[in-house]
Formats: C-alpha cells, structure tokens, sequence
C-alpha cells in the first residue's frame, strides 16, 4: 500500500495541477491537445494533473509541461514554484 499524502504534499499537488491548467488555457489547448502535444495518447494524463491526483509524475512529462510554461509566457520555475 502507498504511504498516505501529508496534507503539505496535496496542498502542492492542487498548486501545481491549477497552474497546469493556467498553462493550457494561456496555450488555449484542449486537455486532449495537451497530452498529445506531451506525447500522451490520453487526456486523462493531463484531467489527473489538474486536479493534484497524479502520483510519480514522469521526468519526460515534467520537461514538457516547462516547455510549455516558457511558451505561455510563465517561465519554467512558475511551474513548481508560483512565481
């Protein structure tokens, strides 16, 4: 069985999820033109992000969501950070 969530790691997860989703409507993308543009075959990948259930997110998935951050204008760091 996983380890339980402390409520500082959801808090994190709802962050970085809202700020997933900052980026895709800044890109004006579907949640399917995400994925596929992460190289994801499903929007699921990218519905789980959002709303922070995501566990073990991929580096290669990390490295596209940055790229994308840059493109909307955020920066890569706003990504993980918020500012």
């Amino acid at each position: 069985m996983a380890p339980r969530k402390t409520p500082e790691e959801q808090v994190y997860r709802e962050a970085f999820g809202r700020r997933v989703r900052q980026i895709r409507a800044a890109l004006g993308m579907t949640q399917g033109e995400m994925a596929a543009r992460l190289g994801r075959s499903k929007n699921d990948t990218i519905s789980r992000l959002e709303r922070g259930v995501m566990d073990n997110i991929p580096f290669d998935l990390v490295v596209g969501l940055m790229h994308l951050g840059v493109e909307a204008k955020y920066g890569a760091p706003w990504l993980f950070i918020g500012w």
